[in-house]
């Protein structure tokens, strides 16, 4: 469904109540209708919750969660940032505000979201790779090794390959070979396929390659979805790129 999109996480979703989206959208939502649709009545629903109630902290991260999935990065992180700010005590596991403060440039910001979040999740690759593009973003490649986020307990294939990668142990092409290792049955060669081509994605996008960086995402989103956040994530990074080429024509 699509609230098992906007909501889910890998491995760890944030609060149940600053994650659940406003009750009204999810009944307006039929699940077979196309995921666009989808996100736009969720906007539509939490806009006009909003309306009543400006304070409907529900409804705002629902509206965070579409607004980022829609592209409209800029606008999701003035939500993400208000969650934040009316519950404190959850603010360590929005890295859904980490990711959205990566798209919006906002890498020192960024680094400290994931910091934050490695204190309430620490055993997490997919956090010390966001981490990492902060950093190699905001400082350099060398900076972003040397505050690389430690993680011994991330047991998805390739997670610590990924981990391997983002230190200068290992090449893309390493991550990749890990994710279709042992001959998995389908479904889960393509999970793991869709994680390994989504941070060999982010990597190259961290240290300086554009090109190859929107290359791995788009295959990550279009040749091996998986129905979580992330998959999300992949095609906002081409929506951002595009943005961007849009800008410097």
């Amino acid at each position: 469904s699509l609230f098992a999109l906007l909501s889910c996480a890998s491995p760890t979703q944030i609060p149940a109540r600053a994650a659940e989206p406003a009750p009204a959208a999810t009944r307006a939502l039929s699940a077979t209708a196309p995921v666009d649709e989808r996100l736009a009545a969720a906007l539509r629903h939490a806009d006009k919750a909003l309306a009543i109630d400006p304070k409907d902290i529900d409804a705002t991260m629902t509206r965070a969660v579409a607004r980022f999935m829609l592209g409209r990065v800029t606008e999701s992180l003035v939500d993400f940032d208000t969650v934040a700010a009316a519950r404190p005590a959850d603010a360590p596991h929005l890295w859904q505000r980490g990711i959205a403060l990566y798209y919006a440039g906002k890498f020192d910001n960024g680094a400290k979201q994931f910091e934050a979040h490695h204190k309430v999740n620490p055993d997490d690759v997919e956090n010390s790779a966001w981490h990492f593009a902060c950093v190699a973003r905001g400082k350099g490649l060398d900076a972003a090794r040397q505050s690389l986020i430690p993680s011994a307990g991330d047991e998805r294939v390739p997670m610590m390959k990924v981990l391997d990668l983002l230190s200068g142990k290992a090449t893309p092409d390493d991550v990749i070979a890990a994710a279709k290792s042992g001959n998995p049955p389908a479904p889960l060669l393509a999970r793991q396929l869709f994680y390994a081509h989504l941070y060999v994605g982010l990597y190259y996008d961290a240290t300086g390659d554009p090109t190859q960086a929107r290359e791995h995402m788009a295959i990550a989103a279009d040749q091996y979805p998986v129905p979580d956040y992330m998959h999300g994530v992949a095609k906002v990074h081409g929506m951002v790129a595009e943005q961007a080429a849009r800008k410097t024509r």
